[in-house]
């Protein structure tokens, strides 16, 4: 087996490049660098305090008027000649990352990978997966819920996760087969107005959280599992 041969240097930094093309939550910086080092075109790394790995295609510059930040750290690398391409047999575990730029976005503080997609399929996990997601996203608390809305226009609306239990008429999240009641929510004035009417889907708008039915929006909000 050949060896691996890595220069790198630290790169002072105080605030995040925002340049990233992959996000991964790993469980040390180690695992942070061999998660670069198996991608070819990665050529620096951001590693944060809460266990979060930017990986970037590009050389990272340092930013002289920048004080330390132990909280942030940034590496750029250089690979021996002999090691170009990507190294597949690095050890360590192989994480799910964001991948930035296949429409999937990361919210830094709610650390969560989104996209938002249109579809003329009703409110289901299998578009999310068809899309490269996940599941519906959960909005379950009111940080999510105050910047997802925001991004939804004016008169729209998009699917979210969660619906009717049929059993007991109150909303829950489905896990595994089982009903999750839902945490207190902020349901948009009026809201939910359908309980008679079939509108057993949930939905957001930038008012908040909305009953409806479930081939009533356009939109839909994926979320993939790191």
């Amino acid at each position: 087996m050949a060896s691996v041969m890595m220069v790198f240097d630290l790169v002072l930094m105080n605030t995040l490049p925002t340049s990233y093309m992959t996000v991964v939550k790993v469980d040390s910086v180690r695992d942070c660098t061999y998660a670069c080092v198996r991608q070819s075109t990665c050529e620096a790394i951001a590693f944060t305090h809460n266990l979060t790995c930017y990986l970037y295609e590009g050389y990272i510059e340092a930013n002289l008027m920048a004080s330390p930040d132990v909280e942030l750290l940034i590496y750029n690398f250089k690979r021996n000649p002999d090691c170009n391409g990507t190294i597949p047999f690095i050890p360590g575990p192989d994480y799910r990352g964001c991948q930035i730029g296949s429409d999937f976005n990361y919210e830094v503080t709610l650390q969560v990978c989104y996209k938002r997609v249109f579809s003329n399929s009703p409110a289901d996990k299998d578009v999310c997966v068809q899309e490269g997601g996940s599941d519906l996203m959960k909005i379950d608390t009111q940080e999510k819920q105050d910047f997802f809305k925001l991004l939804i226009p004016a008169g729209d609306c998009t699917y979210i996760r969660g619906d009717r239990n049929p059993s007991t008429g109150e909303w829950a999240y489905w896990e595994e087969g089982t009903a999750r009641p839902m945490p207190p929510i902020d349901w948009a004035p009026g809201q939910p107005n359908g309980e008679t009417l079939g509108q057993d889907c949930l939905a957001m708008d930038n008012d908040g959280l909305m009953d409806t039915t479930c081939h009533y929006c356009d939109y839909i909000l994926c979320e993939y599992f790191m």
